[in-house]
């Protein structure tokens, strides 16, 4: 019964794939390349079933958030040229 209770907060690959919008795939390759941890509840079972936490979710997004850069403006700015530099063009 503490199983069962504790699944309703766990999300299985395919629902975790649905909310970043990525293929369930893409999940399971992140819990067998080990950066996404994960519960197996299907231990006997020939496939393996996956139950993600919300600790695990949080820390995964948290490791692999993007941060914008701050770019140069841009536009058609030509370096200065050093001093004694003669254009010839």
């Amino acid at each position: 019964m503490a199983l069962a209770i504790a699944s309703r907060t766990k999300l299985t690959p395919p629902q975790l794939a649905a909310q970043w919008g990525v293929k369930p795939a893409t999940v399971i390759g992140w819990i067998r390349s080990g950066k996404l941890p994960a519960i197996n509840i299907g231990q006997g079972l020939k496939k393996p079933r996956f139950l993600i936490g919300p600790d695990d979710i949080a820390v995964f997004e948290n490791l692999h958030r993007v941060q914008s850069k701050t770019l140069p403006p841009r536009g058609k700015h030509k370096p200065a040229d050093p001093p004694g530099f003669i254009r010839y063009f």
